[in-house]
């Protein structure tokens, strides 16, 4: 027998989600910088990481601009916060259908990783367009948002048995 959803429960969800999708922002950033030398870096000539070119976007809507020192910090509040809502989704989802943390949430990195970094950023005109990055890149990519899912996966089953 299904159990209802209440509004409570899913209050519940979607909060254990944020935790979750923080820590796991922060756990993708140490994989990043643990294996970043396996990622090309186009000899110096690497854009702007979409996540600070988003930061200067909310900052030019707020009527301002981000100095050289604030636009990484500003970009890697835009890494947290869209990992606290995608962990708050994904948390939520779950509460409807356990089955969407296959895989221990590496489905979730997967789905993740193809949404944004192959369709929400290159049409948010933040990125070049898949095709223009080496297979590397994408596996780098795929790898860090594996990682990401997992362990929104892991610290959520954490949290809700509390």
């Amino acid at each position: 027998m299904t159990r209802r959803r209440t509004r409570s429960d899913l209050s519940k969800a979607a909060l254990t989600g944020v935790v979750a999708g923080l820590a796991a922002s922060f756990v993708m950033n140490a994989f990043q910088a643990a294996i970043g030398h396996f990622e090309p870096d186009n000899d110096g000539d690497a854009p702007e990481p979409a996540t600070e070119q988003a930061a200067d976007r909310v900052a030019e809507l707020a009527g301002t601009s981000l100095g050289d020192l604030e636009r990484p910090v500003a970009g890697n509040a835009v890494h947290y916060a869209v990992g606290a809502l995608l962990g708050a989704g994904y948390a939520v989802a779950t509460e409807y259908e356990p089955r969407a943390a296959a895989g221990g949430g590496a489905a979730f990195g997967i789905v993740t990783a193809a949404v944004l970094d192959d369709v929400v950023v290159p049409v948010a005109g933040l990125s070049a367009a898949p095709w223009a990055f080496p297979a590397t890149t994408h596996v780098y990519g795929l790898a860090s948002h594996i990682v990401f899912g997992m362990t929104t996966e892991a610290v959520r089953r954490l949290l809700r048995r509390r």
